[in-house]
């Protein structure tokens, strides 16, 4: 449990205490209070209400701060997994040269346990044999044989694969774009996307191209 997680039981258990403390040395004032209390009850009973009021608003934004902490970390790990650092450019993709510099680094090797480069694009796709449209996806290039030290695909009946049996227009989707294009391997997806310069995410040249599904993966990464 962390310092703040205690700090309200322990301030709360520090008033009790100080409020009992006067009344066993001060019991003129504590009799005082008690008597105030049973004669002005209504107002007793609206001040009690407002400390509830108080305190539920107070533990419901500590509630909803941490809720809100756990899912953001946790879409982290599901996101990145085992990858610690990811290096991308803010305009497109950089120069191969640059990971070929990372890739033979002795002293960068010493310090990884694998290493290896992804082509990252937005696009939107279409299943053509279900006719289900996907607005927004996420298309991952990789070369096999570097990727092979971040695992291996698992798919749905928990066999593995390395992907490296993939050919130029074969993909891999997982479980998740399945469900939502009720796709099925061997379909055929359209995939439409823009390549060049954009302004705030708008313009660049649009491209198009057609991808069979070879294998659907589970939910769950790599091994």
């Amino acid at each position: 449990m962390e310092t703040s997680e205690l700090f309200l039981p322990l301030l709360v258990l520090g008033i009790i205490l100080v409020m009992m403390a006067l009344g066993i040395f001060n019991k003129v004032i504590a009799k005082l209070g008690l008597r105030n209390f049973s004669r002005h009850k209504g107002h007793s009973a609206i001040s009690i209400a407002g400390l509830l009021v108080g305190t539920s608003i107070i533990c419901a934004s500590l509630v909803v701060g941490d809720s809100i902490e756990y899912f953001i970390v946790e879409d982290t790990y599901d996101e990145l997994y085992l990858v610690d650092t990811v290096i991308s450019s803010d305009n497109g993709p950089f120069n191969e040269t640059i990971f070929d510099v990372l890739y033979n680094d002795d002293g960068l090797n010493d310090l990884t346990d694998g290493m290896a480069p992804l082509f990252v694009q937005s696009v939107s796709l279409r299943d053509e044999e279900t006719g289900q449209f996907e607005p927004t996806a996420t298309v991952i290039g990789f070369d096999a044989e570097m990727d092979a030290d971040f695992g291996n695909f698992i798919l749905l009946d928990g066999t593995e694969i390395s992907g490296d049996n993939l050919g130029t227009n074969d993909t891999i989707i997982n479980m998740a774009l399945a469900d939502s294009l009720d796709a099925s391997v061997g379909d055929t997806l359209q995939l439409t996307y823009s390549l060049g310069p954009t302004y705030m995410g708008y313009g660049g040249e649009i491209h198009s191209r057609t991808l069979t599904i070879m294998h659907i993966t589970d939910d769950v990464g790599k091994t």
